[in-house]
């Protein structure tokens, strides 16, 4: 679901640092939140920001 998001915000042509920003705070909550015991893994890790152009490539290689 959070891949859906970070992907969402590439399609909406926002900047890929922005998304980044995104990325980075939405990490440190969640990462903040397992310290605490109110989640037990993070959602956010292993997430992938890639640019509009790389899901281009990545569907024609395929």
């Amino acid at each position: 679901m959070y891949q859906k998001f970070i992907t969402h915000l590439v399609n909406k042509e926002y900047s890929k640092r922005t998304v980044e920003i995104i990325h980075d705070t939405m990490y440190a909550a969640m990462e903040k939140a397992r310290v605490l015991q109110k989640i037990e893994q993070n959602p956010c890790r292993g997430a992938e920001i890639t640019t509009k152009k790389n899901i281009k490539k990545r569907r024609t290689s395929i």
